[in-house]
């Protein structure tokens, strides 16, 4: 069972930590370009538009008949007779019907920013208790099935959570992220 602890922890975060990889920007021609102060770009071709970053990465692709910003951090759009918020990484805050979906959109933005924020904390929450439970289980000399079910039940639930994700994980989790991984990681060698 040592053994099996010993190699268990290392599998379990690959599992847990296992990231998409990063692709190279898209290289498209647009007939027009709107600069906006927060590192986006509205960008149009053939009556339709988009959003990229300003490197040419695509944010939102070329699908929305109308898009404009309304602050730094929010869009507005129109997608197949529905109206989109739209923040600056290209995730949906809001949708409905007709362009009320941007009423008070303040409120909205910081509705959504406080769900994402308490999301991921809970997921990050959930990671260090499970890298506890793995460390535990490889300096167990002898760690018993139950404990080793426990672990995998653990890594389960928080793989389930993690598809519920409706947002990227922001830049300060994600920095709690590698902290956390770094100090485990220690452990699995």
């Amino acid at each position: 069972m040592k053994r099996s602890a010993k190699y268990l922890l290392p599998a379990l975060l690959l599992l847990a930590c296992a990231r998409a990889q990063e692709t190279a920007p898209e290289v498209q021609a647009y007939e027009d370009s709107v600069y906006c102060f927060n590192q986006r770009s509205i960008v149009s071709a053939g009556g339709l538009y988009g959003m990229t970053d300003t490197s040419g990465t695509r944010i939102l692709p070329l699908t929305y008949t109308s898009l404009e910003f309304l602050s730094d951090e929010v869009a507005l759009g129109q997608r197949g007779g529905r109206w989109y918020l739209l923040t600056r990484d290209g995730e949906t805050v809001r949708q409905g019907d007709s362009r009320r979906v941007a009423d008070d959109w303040e409120a909205a933005y910081e509705s959504w920013l406080q769900r994402r924020d308490s999301f991921w904390d809970v997921a990050l929450d959930r990671y260090e208790a499970l890298c506890h439970t793995c460390i535990a289980l490889a300096l167990s000399p002898d760690p018993d099935t139950k404990e080793v079910s426990e672990a995998v039940s653990q890594l389960e639930w928080l793989r389930s959570y993690l598809k519920g994700a409706d947002s990227k994980m922001p830049a300060a989790h994600q920095a709690r992220f590698r902290a956390l991984a770094a100090r485990y990681q220690q452990y699995g060698k």
